[in-house]
């Protein structure tokens, strides 16, 4: 059997909720980098939707597309190893702090893409590995267009609307984990899936999801960071102590 294939973008939270799941469960995989927009056509081919939304993360095994970081999580769940992150038990639970989850990220990334092309440096860091430096400044225009394009894809560029739900989802957080330290009282996907949710308020370090200065300064909203340190310091304290090594195989 060949080893599984996760389509994802690195600096991508949702992606982030499948590798957590892939290598908590110590399945190794292959990874390849999707390119938004110009990936499209090859994303589409391997999903096997020729209509329709595709997105990443996407999981490629044993001839199945498996895509939503959830439904990777489930599938980790049955062919890996290691303590269950989605016990059947709790599935009901699991699923609603997932959608929580879901729909906080999307105010997020829409927030991003509004900081993200108000920033020529944002812009030029965001072009492909490909594109030499001496032509980074003179692209930011291609830049633009991708963020564009995702904002039109995932609907919306930022506003208050968006930060407001981005609140709410914090403020439902905060009130949880008055009660414990974990969503669920022991940690589970849970917990990978509202961590998940501070990397558009404070992001991880670089050696959890590299990213460049100023990716790094669109990414965080200053003022719920500071208002939610408390959660950001709860996602911090939960990756150090159950953030499993990387079982991505080298090369593609």
């Amino acid at each position: 059997m060949t080893s599984p294939r996760l389509i994802g973008l690195a600096y991508s939270p949702w992606t982030e909720k499948a590798r957590f799941a892939l290598d908590h469960h110590r399945i190794l995989y292959r990874y390849h980098e999707h390119l938004p927009m110009l990936g499209e056509p090859l994303l589409r081919f391997a999903s096997g939707k020729l209509v329709g939304p595709v997105s990443v993360p996407l999981l490629l095994h044993d001839g199945r597309a498996i895509g939503d970081s959830f439904e990777i999580a489930r599938y980790a769940e049955r062919i890996g190893e290691g303590s269950p992150l989605l016990p059947s038990a709790r599935l009901g639970e699991l699923r609603a702090w997932d959608d929580e989850s879901q729909g906080a990220m999307a105010a997020g990334r829409a927030c991003v893409i509004e900081r993200t092309l108000a920033s020529p440096e944002a812009l030029a860091e965001g072009l492909p590995p490909f594109v030499p430096p001496a032509l980074r400044s003179a692209s930011r225009g291609v830049a633009a267009l991708g963020a564009r394009y995702l904002g039109h894809k995932y609907g919306g560029v930022g506003g208050e609307a968006a930060r407001a739900r981005l609140t709410e989802s914090l403020e439902k957080l905060e009130r949880a984990i008055r009660k414990g330290r974990y969503l669920l009282g022991h940690p589970s996907f849970a917990d990978v899936s509202m961590a998940a949710v501070l990397q558009f308020v404070s992001p991880l370090e670089d050696r959890w999801i590299p990213l460049g200065p100023a990716t790094r300064a669109a990414w965080t909203e200053p003022a719920l960071a500071e208002r939610f340190a408390n959660l950001v310091a709860w996602r911090d304290a939960f990756y150090e102590a159950h953030r499993p090594a990387s079982t991505r195989l080298p090369g593609r």
